[in-house]
C-alpha cells in the first residue's frame, strides 16, 4: 500500500513537471509566428506616407503565408526556449505596381531562430530578439 502511494505521488509529480517544462507545440508556434509576421509586415502594406499608401506604390496587395513549421527547440531555461522555425511567405503583387516593374518581391523561405517565453497566457515570441 505504501509503495503504491509513493508511486502515485512520483507519477503525479513527473506529470506536473512535464507539463510545466514542455516546449511550445507545433500549432502554438504556427499561430504565434503567423501573427508575428503579419504584425511585422502590415506597416509595409498599409502604411500611408504623405497621403500615399506604400502598398499601392510598391504594388503589394497582401501577404501570403505558405508554411510555418517548427523544426526543433533547444532546452528550456527560465521559462524561455529557442526554436528553429521554417518560415515561408511572400507578398502578392499587383500587376501595375513598382514591385512588378522590378520583377516582383522574392519569396522568403528560411529557417529562423525565435525565442519563446512562457507566460500565464501561454507561449509568446520575444520581440525584438536583441543580438549582441
Amino acid at each position: 500500500m505504501k509503495n503504491s502511494i509513493v508511486t502515485l505521488i512520483f507519477v503525479a509529480c513527473a506529470a506536473l513537471l512535464t507539463g510545466c517544462t514542455r516546449e511550445p507545440s507545433d500549432e502554438e508556434v504556427k499561430k504565434i509566428i503567423t501573427l508575428s509576421i503579419k504584425e511585422d509586415t502590415s506597416p509595409l502594406i498599409e502604411k500611408t506616407f504623405l497621403g500615399v499608401n506604400l502598398g499601392d506604390v510598391l504594388g503589394i496587395d497582401q501577404l501570403r503565408i505558405n508554411e510555418i513549421e517548427k523544426v526543433s527547440c533547444g532546452p528550456i531555461a527560465n521559462k524561455k526556449v529557442t526554436c528553429q522555425v521554417l518560415v515561408d511567405f511572400e507578398f502578392v503583387n499587383k500587376k501595375d505596381g513598382l514591385s512588378a516593374m522590378l520583377g516582383g518581391i522574392p519569396k522568403t523561405r528560411k529557417i529562423v531562430d525565435y525565442q519563446f517565453v512562457k507566460l500565464n497566457q501561454g507561449w509568446q515570441v520575444v520581440e525584438p530578439l536583441i543580438q549582441k
